[in-house]
């Protein structure tokens, strides 16, 4: 992974919206699965906080869309960092 890449941070309501494909205004949608797709590429890293997480799992996603989460932590550019005042 380069140190250069791009880092991109996601709050809980973005995974939310990205597994759970929720309409939202024009261009979040395809801003979320530019991000994705950079991410596949190994292309950028994407960063979330562990509150994040408990967000997530306790919100009302399908088993599927849960484990999807979790999938995507399985990743090296995926990195799921403690809460701290920078994040």
């Amino acid at each position: 992974m380069a140190q250069n890449q791009p880092k991109y941070y996601w709050d809980a309501g973005l995974f939310i919206a990205w597994l759970k494909d929720e309409k939202r205004k024009p261009g979040e949608m395809q801003g979320l699965a530019e991000v994705v797709s950079m991410i596949d590429r190994k292309d950028a890293v994407l960063i979330t906080s562990v509150v994040s997480r408990t967000e997530v799992l306790e919100s009302t996603l399908t088993q599927e869309n849960k484990g999807k989460f979790d999938k995507v932590f399985q990743r090296t550019n995926c990195k799921m960092v403690d809460l701290n005042a920078p994040i």
